[in-house]
């Protein structure tokens, strides 16, 4: 598997840390991605850079959440929402 095809799967999959860890490493060409995947190294990272591009989130990724809420002894619903206060709203 190549970085490339990696990169692809974090990004449909939403693996936002992955994204943007990748995204720092090829900036800082450490990597192509063409390279194989086990030439991925992320303690070639800057961490703190990494950081603040997951906490100012450029790409836009949400966080989305699975919470079960139950109807009645028998049945519940599922329901994806950002956080708990989410699934409540009307």
């Amino acid at each position: 598997m190549t970085i490339k095809e990696f990169y692809m799967d974090c990004l449909r999959y939403e693996e936002y840390i992955l994204v943007y860890y990748i995204q720092y490493l090829l900036k800082e060409k450490k990597n192509t991605l063409d390279d194989d995947l086990e030439a991925l190294d992320f303690n070639k990272a800057d961490h703190k850079k990494v950081r603040d591009l997951i906490h100012s989130n450029p790409l836009g990724f949400k966080k989305i959440d699975l919470f079960e809420l139950s109807i009645d002894r028998q049945d519940s619903v599922f329901i994806f929402a950002a956080n708990e206060e989410d699934c409540y709203k009307g």
